[in-house]
């Protein structure tokens, strides 16, 4: 599996490549395309929250946001989403939603699933 994910990234950083990465001369209904800072001096990867972080959660200030989760939605300092999200004023979060595993993993006991009997 591994070995998949990583062909996966390899063949769409080539097309990226090959083909532009310009994504301006499309507009798009529902969607904004936003600039993002430029961490390529970093000879490191960045994750989505990572980028949110440096751009200090602009993006999603003044919204209700529902987030889809698990225990692996960590920046590259090791901190959860929940955990730094906590602290950004002026965002909303109405739903936590999670997925294989639970929220913290599977024998972890600060989340529960309550269901019906």
């Amino acid at each position: 599996m591994r070995r998949i994910i990583s062909l996966f990234l390899f063949f769409l950083n080539i097309s990226f490549h090959l083909f532009g990465q310009d994504s301006t001369k499309y507009s798009y209904k529902y969607s904004n395309i936003l600039s993002v800072p430029d961490l390529s001096f970093f000879n490191q990867v960045y994750t989505g929250l990572d980028i949110l972080e440096q751009m200090d959660f602009e993006p999603l200030k003044n919204k209700t946001i529902a987030i889809l989760t698990n225990h692996s939605a960590i920046n590259r300092n090791g901190e959860h989403l929940l955990d730094i999200i906590k602290d950004v004023e002026d965002i909303k979060v109405s739903f936590l939603l999670s997925i294989e595993h639970g929220l913290w993993s599977i024998d972890d006991k600060r989340s529960k699933l309550i269901g019906r009997d």
